[in-house]
């Protein structure tokens, strides 16, 4: 199968679901709110922050040790294959290790990230301890799986991973509706936690033969090299989840844990979104890495990364557009709460930046460029915090979203990109800045144009309102995007590698 054909796979096995999944996720979301109140989504979120952070235990050898995979599997070493696997697992097990000893360390300072103590009957540190065992087993056992990806049969590890996912929510939709019980709910996670690597592994062993047993060990070299390369990424994975999280800290330290909640609420919208479309990044991710180890780099890479670009700018530009006029109305619709308009806007930017930025950091890690400008997440973070602490202060929620949009602005937007081309790509990056900005004033004057549409439907009552609402703005964005964007040339490649992915399936289906 082709590199094109395995991407288009991957990606359409993984939007289907991770669609069926965000839909199930909004229906939970919404009733655990009704149902539980603010206090629990709110605290339930911050738990999942902090352990996200400790979770930085990782540090990146996942990716490390991926790039390396890539390499041994296309020169056909199954004994290299085998020792990485070996090495993977002994790194999983170590930094489940570490993670667990830093979570319960955290266990007395948990009422530091809460300005007021939650009025609810069960104790804050038994509800975390439920999430920690979840998110230790489930660092101990994510070795079972990267074969899968290395191989780049990322449509398989989205079956299991979505279909585990789709049993846990409608597992806990039950807990709630019938019991409304906190405990069962955050057990049920603590099951499929177990469950979703215990597949994993069974399709390794029976598809490709992995085994985690290898007696060999890495060379003094090759360990020297991943030390380097972990000690980079980890500058990323480290600044960057504190950069993401930061955000629920200073709401749930300074404005309140109820407002957290909206606030993931409005968050969730735009996450799911985003982990919609970056399945088509994943789905190529590995492509990308088996193209660019091999001999023809240059101009397929290149080409390849533009195309990307604009693919990725045509989804997050477009559902800004439709973000923009009602995303606050959907929330309020959804659990009965949202933030002030202005709010949400600097949200949506935010979401825009970073989709198009991760678009960048998918080809950054697949070419192994672990060592280039790993200083730059740690300007983004403290920039982050430096400018959302002054502003949350001055100007209240807002200013902790200015803050983060002003940081990435001055550091990640334009750094990330020169990284890639320069020493990538082989050439100046002003070709990306240009193209930047011309998605960005396209996106401003698509926006503007929805807002104006608003004025004119019918104010928002129900869900067909709501859809009707939508269908309108996407048209409307849909439309004029494309019609703007049919100057740029790789629109027509993309184009083209559609239609070449629908004539190979016609074709497959008629045999």
């Amino acid at each position: 199968m082709s590199r094109t054909n395995k991407t288009a796979l991957n990606s359409a096995v993984g939007l289907t679901a991770s669609f069926v999944n965000n839909v199930l996720a909004f229906v939970l979301k919404g009733v655990f709110i009704r149902l539980l109140g603010l206090e629990y989504a709110g605290v339930n979120g911050l738990f999942a922050c902090i352990l996200n952070i400790l979770n930085l235990a990782e540090l990146g050898f996942s990716n490390a040790i991926m790039f390396r995979l890539y390499k041994v599997i296309a020169n056909n070493d199954r004994e290299g294959v085998e020792t990485y696997l070996a090495v993977y697992k002994k790194i999983c097990f170590t930094v489940a290790a570490v993670e667990c000893f830093l979570s319960v360390c955290c266990i007395p300072f948990l009422d530091f990230f809460i300005k007021e103590k939650p009025q609810f009957p069960e104790s804050l540190w038994s509800l975390y301890a439920i999430v920690l065992t979840s998110s230790v087993l489930g660092q101990a056992l994510s070795y079972k799986g990267i074969l899968i990806l290395a191989k780049q049969d990322n449509y398989i590890s989205t079956i299991i991973g979505s279909s585990c996912n789709f049993l846990c929510l409608c597992l806990q939709m039950v807990v709630l509706c019938v019991y409304k019980n906190i405990y069962l709910y955050l057990l049920v996670n603590l099951f499929i936690t177990i469950l979703r690597p215990s597949i994993s592994e069974f399709v390794s062993k029976r598809k490709y033969g992995a085994t985690w047993k290898s007696n060999k060990n890495l060379s003094r070299e090759e360990r020297k090299d991943i030390v380097k390369d972990v000690g980079c990424l980890s500058a990323y994975k480290i600044c960057g989840t504190i950069e993401a999280s930061m955000d629920t800290f200073l709401i749930s330290k300074y404005i309140a844990v109820a407002t957290t909640a909206i606030y993931g609420g409005v968050s969730s919208v735009l996450a799911a979104l985003y982990a919609l479309f970056s399945v088509f990044n994943s789905g190529m991710s590995a492509s990308i890495g088996d193209l660019y180890a091999s001999d023809n780099k240059k101009h397929s890479v290149r080409s390849v990364f533009y195309q990307a670009f604009h693919f990725t700018y045509l989804l997050h530009g477009i559902s800004s557009a439709v973000l923009v006029p009602l995303l606050s109305d959907f929330v309020h619709w959804w659990i009965g709460f949202t933030l002030s308009d202005a709010c949400v806007y600097v949200m949506i930017i935010n979401y825009y930046m970073f989709g198009l930025g991760m678009s960048v950091a998918t080809f950054r890690n697949s070419m192994g460029l672990f060592q280039k400008g790993w200083k730059r997440p740690l300007a983004t973070a403290l920039a982050n915090l430096f400018f959302s602490l002054l502003l949350i202060n001055r100007i209240g929620l807002i200013g902790t979203l200015l803050g983060t949009l002003i940081g990435r602005s001055i550091t990640w937007i334009w750094y990330d990109p020169y990284i890639v081309c320069k020493y990538g790509l082989n050439e100046k990056p002003w070709k990306y800045y240009r193209r930047y900005v011309f998605y960005g004033v396209v996106v401003v004057l698509t926006c503007i144009i929805t807002l104006l549409l608003k004025s004119v439907l019918p104010p928002i009552d129900s869900f067909p309102i709501i859809v009707l609402h939508g269908t309108v703005y996407l048209s409307a964005a849909i439309i004029i995007v494309l019609g703007v964007c049919v100057i740029i040339p790789e629109q027509r490649l993309l184009l083209e590698r559609v239609l070449t992915v629908v004539r190979t399936l016609e074709n497959r289906v008629c045999k």
